[in-house]
């Protein structure tokens, strides 16, 4: 999934980079917005696409973006990320 991403001009490695580089600025943020008294789906800790302790966890937070510049590849061959994108 990553090569094919990057192989297709995604800057996967580098976003996922920048965004752990910025976990001490994400934790203060969710630090401050948390709500304890929140319950959440038990199916958000469950694995899924990859992920064994769901998506709502730092690493499935750390790959949305480029996760979500990936996901039209596979609709439209022979197309930069940025124009599948914006037939997606």
């Amino acid at each position: 999934f990553v090569k094919r991403a990057e192989d297709r001009g995604i800057a996967w490695t580098e976003s996922v980079n920048f965004f752990e580089s910025n976990q001490a600025e994400l934790d203060r943020n969710y630090t401050e917005l948390c709500n304890p008294s929140l319950e959440y789906p038990s199916y958000y800790t469950l694995p899924f696409h990859g992920y064994d302790q769901g998506n709502l966890n730092w690493s499935a937070a750390h790959e949305l973006e480029a996760a979500t510049q990936s996901m039209c590849l596979g609709y439209y061959d022979g197309l930069t990320w940025q124009d599948a994108q914006e037939m997606f």
